[in-house]
């Protein structure tokens, strides 16, 4: 059965359109709310990085020297620099869809496209933009992962507690 069926009354179709629409809308809220964690988390471990092995390498100055120490807060500032793009990216992607809604409106108010075009046009707007995000987003997850590896590779050994020579418990005296 189609929508524009004519066997379907006025009714029933107005009311499986408003159903679609509404379901089209939860589902471009959950993908913004979906994209906003994960812009957030990507932001946070990888700030969490940069900020951890700085405090580290203040604390152990040895480390200060160290190009593997350097390499790390290296990938954790790409991660983070990245984040910055992704946001950029979303910013300008979500002014765009904006804009051209707004021009649409205004022209479909002054009739000179079809009421329909605007939801049409945004919609064909959406489905163009597809790689650009994602890719930045993957790859400022993919620096964490390498931060974390080379963390690991290049710092443990200094993570290591140095060992317990002394008892710091007082002993029964006997």
């Amino acid at each position: 059965m189609k929508i524009d069926d004519n066997s379907v009354p006025l009714e029933h179709r107005e009311r499986m359109l408003d159903a679609l629409r509404r379901h089209g809308e939860l589902l471009r809220e959950h993908h913004k709310n979906t994209a906003e964690r994960a812009e957030r988390f990507l932001l946070l471990t990888n700030a969490g990085g940069v900020v951890t092995t700085i405090s580290f390498m203040g604390a152990l100055p040895e480390l200060r020297s160290s190009a593997g120490a350097w390499n790390v807060l290296a990938a954790f500032v790409v991660g983070v620099v990245l984040c910055g793009i992704l946001a950029a990216i979303n910013y300008h992607t979500a002014m765009g869809h904006f804009q051209g809604w707004m021009t649409d409106l205004d022209r479909a108010v002054k009739a000179q496209i079809d009421m329909e075009e605007p939801a049409k046009n945004l919609n064909a707007a959406i489905r163009r933009m597809k790689y650009p995000a994602p890719v930045v987003g993957w790859l400022a997850f993919f620096a964490f992962i390498i931060g974390l590896g080379l963390t690991f590779y290049n710092l443990r050994p200094h993570a290591a507690p140095a060992a317990v020579t002394t008892c710091c418990c007082p002993r029964s005296a006997k």
